[in-house]
């Protein structure tokens, strides 16, 4: 099979319902996809009420360069703080696009570290824990430095929107490394393009 990379498949898995996971591809330049779930990230957003009571959102400046985040976790990422927001303040980092567009689903990219698992272990309790009979694994690169990985993608319909779920489980020197990466189906291009860019940005530290 060839060896596929994160960089461009991303854009077309979610435009044209592919798997992200697929086969593998020679180059940097290859397929990967992004996914999505409902439970994770609209806690992105920061409330305060309005004088008749009313939520308004607050969303992230537009005023500001794109920075790069060093994570405790063993990761660096560039992100734009203009359309994304970070919560570090869990187990996991939490990059969320949040501006005033309307979303049919969450889209986001979440990192967690497990030091006491293998990578292995990891992706065989993702898989059971999906509860979809075949699901597999895919050999795969990903990120700026293609990082060998396994990839698991899940997709499901919810209230009528296709959302996507994918799964990069990084081998770590200690234990494992998962990057979750959530959208949906005809997302707008724009906010492909910014998780696509954010993971051809990804290194292991």
């Amino acid at each position: 099979m060839k060896k596929k990379s994160i960089a461009l498949v991303l854009i077309v898995a979610l435009s044209m319902l592919m798997s992200a996971c697929g086969e593998k591809t020679e180059s940097n330049a290859d397929k990967s996809a992004s996914a999505s779930t409902s439970e994770s990230v609209s806690a992105e957003e920061s409330t305060e009420e309005s004088a008749d009571g009313e939520e308004v959102y607050e969303y992230p400046s537009e005023d500001v360069e794109p920075m790069e985040y060093e994570s405790d976790l063993g990761y660096s990422i560039i992100y734009d703080p203009s359309v994304i927001t970070l919560d570090d303040t869990g187990e996991s980092d939490i990059f969320t696009y949040n501006t005033a567009e309307t979303l049919d689903a969450p889209v986001y990219i979440s990192v967690m570290r497990y030091d006491d698992m293998d990578s292995e272990t990891l992706t065989d309790g993702i898989i059971l824990q999906s509860g979809i009979d075949g699901l597999e694994a895919q050999s795969t690169y990903f990120g700026a430095e293609s990082i060998e990985t396994q990839c698991i993608y899940i997709e499901k319909d919810v209230e009528g929107v296709t959302q996507m779920q994918i799964f990069y489980v990084i081998p770590m020197s200690e234990g494992s490394m998962v990057v979750e990466i959530g959208g949906y189906i005809g997302a707008p291009a724009n906010v492909d393009a910014t998780i696509t860019e954010m993971l051809g940005t990804f290194y292991l530290k």
